[in-house]
Formats: C-alpha cells, structure tokens, sequence
C-alpha cells in the first residue's frame, strides 16, 4: 500500500481507483520525460562551452542503448577443417567417410 502512495505522490494523482502497475507506469514515464528534459539541457552546454556535439541520446541513463550491428566474420581458408580437427579429433563420429 506505502508504494503506491509513494508512486502516486512522486506523479501527482490520487491513487484511488488506480493499480500498482499503472502508477508504476506512470511514474516511469514522469521520470523519462523529465531525463529527455535533462538530456537535452546537457547536450546543448556541452556544445555551448566545449564545441563538442553530442546526442541527448547518449547522456540519457534511463533510454536503451542502440545495438550495434555485428561486425560480418570473414572466413579464412581452411577455417573450417582447423575448427573441425581442434573440436572432433579423435572421435570416429567425426571423420570423413573416404570415397571408394
């Protein structure tokens, strides 16, 4: 009960009538939006006193981080066999049937 009055004190409503998960909610959307105020604010000091641009994205802690992409893996020559010897070897299952 204390949580719900302590979200809905923090967002500024009545929580009667309203469950856990919606003031849970609530109170987090109320904190992005005051990180995307935040965010910004830094961004542009940051370029007013150091030159230096940075998106509000980055200075953002509540906001996912954007995935990179992976880098593509460029096989080698013989890649394959070497990760074959190193992992099967040994093992009769593994080996090659010969052609007769």
């Amino acid at each position: 009960m204390r949580d719900c009055y302590e979200l809905a004190g923090r967002v500024g409503v009545d929580p009667d009538g309203l469950t856990l998960r919606e003031l849970y909610h609530m109170d987090r959307a109320k904190r992005i939006d005051a990180w995307n105020h935040t965010a910004t604010l830094r961004s542009d000091l940051l370029y007013h006193f150091w030159k230096r641009s940075v998106s509000p994205r980055k200075l953002h802690p509540m906001l996912p981080k954007q995935k990179q992409k992976p880098r593509p893996v460029k096989p080698t020559p013989g890649g394959v066999e070497m990760l074959t010897r190193m992992l099967c070897d040994g093992h009769a299952w593994a080996r090659p049937e010969k052609p007769e």
